[in-house]
């Protein structure tokens, strides 16, 4: 063989790498543009869901609202059927607290467990002295014009 013989030979041999190494890069590219495609969809699907669910989040978030001069939540309408796990993360640890005592709960209990200030101040706990203070005596007049009979009334019939 000749050395322009052998060279035409090497250089057949090394265009031939080449040409795999084309084939090989096109299935890959292939196989990119199939998985971008998947992932382009995955992330419209995404996307409806998260505006969806912000939107139902939306719908069952507490109200905050004034009363008493104080803000409070308001509890949102929910739907016949719907579960505790809808309620606000506040409301679901109340409900836990009065499920967790396992009979009739008292407003301060649940206060104290929530470590909420439970004691009665200011105007409310001044208006219900007033009341108070102003019912007593009325109470023991009417106690004092109530007369009882001298002697007991036998149960039964009488003449």
């Amino acid at each position: 063989m000749t050395e322009i013989s052998k060279a035409a030979e090497r250089v057949a041999a090394r265009r031939a790498e080449p040409d795999e190494d084309e084939k090989l890069l096109a299935e890959q590219l292939g196989k990119v543009r199939s998985e971008r495609e998947d992932l382009a969809a995955a992330m419209r699907v995404w996307e409806r869901m998260h505006a969806r669910l912000q939107t139902e989040k939306a719908a069952t978030q507490a109200v905050p609202a004034q009363a008493g001069g104080r803000g409070v939540l308001l509890v949102p309408h929910q739907e016949a059927g719907a579960g505790e796990d809808t309620l606000p993360p506040d409301h679901q640890r109340i409900m836990q607290i009065v499920q967790e005592a396992g009979g009739p709960v008292r407003v301060k209990d649940v206060g104290t467990v929530l470590g909420l200030e439970v004691e009665v101040k200011g105007a409310a706990g001044a208006a219900a002295r007033q009341v108070d203070q102003a019912v007593r005596p009325r109470l023991a007049a009417q106690a004092a014009r109530r007369t009882l009979p001298a002697h007991p009334v036998e149960p039964g019939p009488h003449p």
